[in-house]
C-alpha cells in the first residue's frame, strides 16, 4: 500500500515538472513575441535574465522528469513481476511456461512504461501543445486558428492504424509465447535429442514457430511504420504550409518579426502532434495489449480445491472429478482414502496414460477438480503442509547441494547429513570435492540424472511432511540405490505413495492398480 502511494506521489511529481516545463516554454515564447529591437542595456540585461532562467527551468524540468521516469520504470515493471511470479507460485504443475515467459520477459517491460513513461510523454507534450495554442491565441489568433485546422489531420493517422496495431500486437505476443514454449520444451529434451540425433527435427521445429513469430512481428512493426509515415507526411505538409502563411502575414504586417521567432520556438510543441504523439499513441496501444494480459492472467482463478476436515487424522479424495480441456475425463467420482498414522506405503501402477502423475498431482493440491473435495486432519490449514511431492523431473540450481535440498528452509544440517546417508546420496557424490558442498549451476551437465534424482527426494524427505508422493523415483537409480533408498521409505515414519514401474521388494508396499480412472485395492 504505501509503495504503491509512493509510486503515484513520484507519477504525479513527474506531470507536474512536465507541466511547468511547458509553462516555461510559454513564457519564453511570450517574451521573444515581445521584444523591441530597439530596446536600452536594461531592457536587454532584463530580458536576457528572464530567457536564461526560463531555458534553465526548462532544461530541469525535462532533466527532473527523465531521471523520476525512469525510476517509475523500474518499480512499475518490478511491482508487475512481483506479481506474476507470486501467481506462478500458487499453480506451478498447470502452468503454461511459455505464457509466463512471454509475460514476464516482455509484457512486464513493455506494460511498466505505460503510465510512468507513455502516458507521461502525452502529458508533458500535450501540455505544451496547448500552452504553444494559448500562446499564439495571445499572439496571432489567425494563425493559431489555421494551425488548429492542420492538426486535425495529425488525428487521421492514429484513427485509421488504432485497431490494426492492437491486433498485430496480441497476434505477435501470441506467437512468442508458443515460441518460448517449444524453446523450453527443447532445452528440457536435450539429452535425449542428443542422444537420438533428432537436431534437424528440433531445429525445424523451432526454425517454423520462429518464422511465424517473426512474421507477426514484423507485421506489427510495419503496422507502426505506416502510421508514422502518415503522420510524418502531414507533419512536413503542417511546416511547410504554416511557413508559407507565416511568410505572408508578414509580408502583410499581421505578424511581426519577434512574434515569427517566438512561433517558431514553438515549433516542436506545435508539430508535437504530427512527429511525436503517433508514435507514443502506438506504443501505448501496444502497452495496452501487455497490461490486459498480464491483469487477465492475474484475475484467473488460483487452485483452490474444496478442503473437508476430519478428525482420524486421515487424507482422501473424495468423489473427485478431473479433466483437462478439450479432453475425456480421467477421473470420475473417485475417492481414496488413507490413515495417516499407520505410516502405510502404496505403490501405484497402471499402463502408460492411465493417469498416474495426474492423479498425484490431484494429491498434492496442485491441479483444480471440477468437483470433489479433498479431506485433511482438522488440525492441518492447508495441503502444503501435510503434502510434498518429487515429480519425475528434478532440477539443480546455482548454489550448493546442500543449498539445492534445503531451498532456502530452515533445516539441521544433521538432518541433511542423516537423509543423505540414508537414500545413499552422500556415497553417490563422495567423488565431488566438498561432498554437500559442491557448487552446482543451473542445467548442470556435470551430475547425472540419478544424482538430480537423490537430490530432489533429498528435497522433499527434510521436509518431514506427514504425506510423501513420489512419481518414478527409481527411474534413474541402479539396483544397489534403488534398494537403498526403498528400504529406507519403507521404515520411514511417514505415509507414501509412490509411482513407479520397478521395485524390487513389493511386499514391503501395498500395491494399487488405477485403471479406467478407478483405483484397485485399497
Amino acid at each position: 500500500m504505501k509503495q504503491n502511494l509512493m509510486t503515484k506521489v513520484r507519477l504525479g511529481m513527474v506531470w507536474l515538472l512536465g507541466i511547468v516545463g511547458a509553462a516555461a516554454e510559454f513564457i519564453l515564447a511570450r517574451l521573444l513575441g515581445t521584444l523591441d529591437v530597439k530596446m536600452s542595456v536594461k531592457q536587454f540585461v532584463f530580458y536576457g535574465s528572464l530567457l536564461i532562467v526560463s531555458c534553465l527551468v526548462i532544461i530541469a524540468a525535462k532533466y527532473g522528469t527523465s531521471f523520476l521516469t525512469r525510476k517509475l520504470l523500474f518499480t512499475e515493471e518490478k511491482q508487475l513481476s512481483d506479481k506474476i511470479i507470486g501467481k506462478v507460485q500458487e499453480e506451478l504443475a498447470a502452468l503454461n511456461k511459455g505464457k509466463w515467459l512471454t509475460l514476464i520477459l516482455t509484457d512486464t517491460n513493455v506494460a511498466g512504461g505505460r503510465y510512468a513513461s507513455t502516458l507521461t510523454n502525452l502529458l508533458i507534450g500535450g501540455s505544451s501543445f496547448i500552452a504553444a495554442i494559448i500562446f499564439g491565441l495571445f499572439t496571432s489568433w489567425q494563425l493559431t486558428l489555421i494551425i488548429l485546422f492542420l492538426c486535425l489531420l495529425s488525428l487521421i493517422g492514429p484513427k485509421f492504424f488504432n485497431k490494426l496495431i492492437i491486433k498485430s500486437r496480441a497476434k505477435q505476443q501470441m506467437h512468442q509465447e508458443k515460441l518460448q514454449e517449444v524453446l523450453t520444451e527443447i532445452i528440457n529434451s536435450r539429452e535425449f535429442i542428443m542422444i537420438n540425433q533428432q537436431e534437424k527435427f528440433t531445429e525445424d521445429l523451432f526454425q517454423r514457430q520462429y518464422r511465424q513469430f517473426l512474421k507477426a512481428q514484423y507485421r506489427n512493426a510495419m503496422t507502426q511504420q505506416l502510421m508514422l509515415i502518415t503522420s510524418t507526411f502531414f507533419g512536413l505538409l503542417f511546416d511547410c504550409l504554416t511557413l508559407v502563411i507565416e511568410i505572408y502575414m508578414i509580408s502583410q504586417k499581421m505578424l511581426t518579426v519577434p512574434q515569427f521567432v517566438s512561433f517558431s520556438i514553438l515549433t516542436n510543441s506545435l508539430t508535437w502532434v504530427f512527429y511525436e504523439a503517433p508514435y507514443f499513441y502506438s506504443e501505448f496501444n501496444n502497452q495496452k495489449v501487455s497490461e490486459d494480459r498480464i491483469r487477465n492472467f492475474l484475475k484467473q482463478g488460483s487452485v483452490k480445491n474444496q478442503l473437508t476436515y476430519n478428525r482420524n487424522n486421515e487424507f482422501g479424495l473424495e468423489n473427485i472429478t478431473f479433466g483437462y480441456d478439450n479432453t475425456e475425463l480421467p477421473f470420475k467420482n473417485l475417492s481414496f482414502k488413507v490413515n495417516l498414522n499407520k505410516h502405510s506405503k502404496y505403490l501405484i501402477y497402471g499402463k502408460s496414460g492411465c493417469g498416474k502423475s495426474t492423479l498425484l498431482n490431484i494429491m498434492s493440491g496442485a491441479l483444480q477438480l471440477k468437483s470433489g473435495s479433498i479431506s485433511i486432519p482438522q488440525e492441518i490449514s492447508s495441503l502444503r503442509q501435510l503434502v510434498t511431492l518429487v515429480p519425475q523431473v528434478n532440477s539443480v540450481f546455482s548454489g550448493t547441494i546442500k543449498e539445492n535440498i534445503i531451498l532456502g528452509r530452515d533445516i539441521a544440517t544433521e538432518r541433511i547429513n542423516t537423509i543423505s546417508d540414508e537414500i545413499g546420496l552422500t556415497n553417490l557424490i563422495k567423488n565431488f570435492k566438498g561432498g554437500l558442498d559442491y557448487q552446482l549451476t543451473t542445467g548442470d551437465e556435470n551430475i547425472s540424472a540419478g544424482q538430480k534424482q537423490l537430490i530432489g527426494i533429498a528435497r522433499a524427505l527434510v521436509a518431514s511432511h506427514e504425506l510423501l508422493l513420489l512419481d518414478e523415483p527409481l527411474a534413474n537409480l541402479d539396483t544397489r540405490q534403488t534398494v537403498q533408498l526403498t528400504d529406507y521409505l519403507a521404515r520411514t515414519a511417514q505415509t507414501v505413495i509412490m509411482v513407479s514401474h520397478r521395485l524390487p521388494d513389493k511386499d514391503k508396499f501395498t500395491e494399487i492398480e488405477l485403471k479406467g480412472g478407478k483405483l484397485g485395492k485399497n
